[in-house]
């Protein structure tokens, strides 16, 4: 229980604000990250990796820092391609968007 109201008070102590696409991904962004020809929406969180939300009818997964796509794409900016390794290869990502 205690972990869990750590969590909470991490989520809401993140500033709500609107990033522009020149900014570098943080916490608090939600960006779309290409993939295999898919997007899908992140929300880049200092903890609770891996929970999926829903925001205005689009489902976001909340990734985290810890997390190795959250770690990979913290710091880069729209148009930039990130690589992962994973145990299938190495993929790489490229980040559309940010909001």
């Amino acid at each position: 229980v205690e972990e869990l109201k750590l969590e909470l008070q991490l989520l809401e102590e993140i500033p709500a604000r609107e990033f522009s696409n020149d900014e570098e991904v943080s916490i608090g962004a939600l960006v779309d990250i290409k993939f295999n020809n898919q997007i899908r929406k992140y929300f880049v969180a200092p903890t609770a990796g891996g929970a999926m939300i829903n925001i205005d009818g689009e489902t976001v997964l909340v990734i985290s820092t810890f997390s190795p796509i959250g770690d990979a794409v913290f710091g880069t900016k729209v148009g930039e391609e990130f690589e992962l390794e994973t145990p299938q290869g190495t993929r790489v990502y490229e980040v559309m968007s940010l909001a």
